[in-house]
């Protein structure tokens, strides 16, 4: 009978064992996804900057080309 406790107790041991290890294997994943997130978040946030940029740019060249264009049928 005491041998039946210490199997049980050791077979306790061995579960509880890996269950830590798939806690731990869950957290490191969890990080490294937290990490790509904030990579993709930054590309994302660089992406935008840049199409308003190129947004902006191009109501400049359409407002100018707008005013010339004005300009020259007044002059005609």
């Amino acid at each position: 009978m005491k041998n039946l406790k210490w199997v049980f107790l050791e077979f306790l041991l061995v579960v509880k064992g890996a269950l830590m290890a798939f806690a731990l294997n869950s957290w490191w994943m969890d990080m490294k996804d937290q990490k790509k997130e904030e990579a993709y978040l930054t590309q994302v946030l660089q992406d935008v900057d840049m199409s308003i940029e190129l947004v902006e740019n191009a109501i400049e060249l359409q407002t100018t080309f707008t005013y010339s264009t004005s300009e020259m049928l007044k002059a005609t």
